[in-house]
């Protein structure tokens, strides 16, 4: 698939925000109906747990 998670800067992220990223994963999975209702949710690739990390994934180039 050949992606990267990225800052919101397009920085690396740090070690700290990997951490929160990882850990909220789960908290996504309970946020995943807000998708259904069209304009409440945030962008295909930027889920939860990439809102607390401040992260993107962007394809690798």
């Amino acid at each position: 698939m050949s992606l990267h998670v990225r800052r919101s800067t397009g920085g690396r992220l740090s070690f700290y925000k990997a951490s929160i990223r990882y850990f909220a994963k789960p908290l996504t999975l309970l946020a995943f109906l807000r998708r259904f209702v069209p304009g409440a949710g945030p962008a295909p690739h930027h889920l939860l747990h990439d809102e607390l990390a401040d992260a993107l994934v962007v394809p690798r180039r």
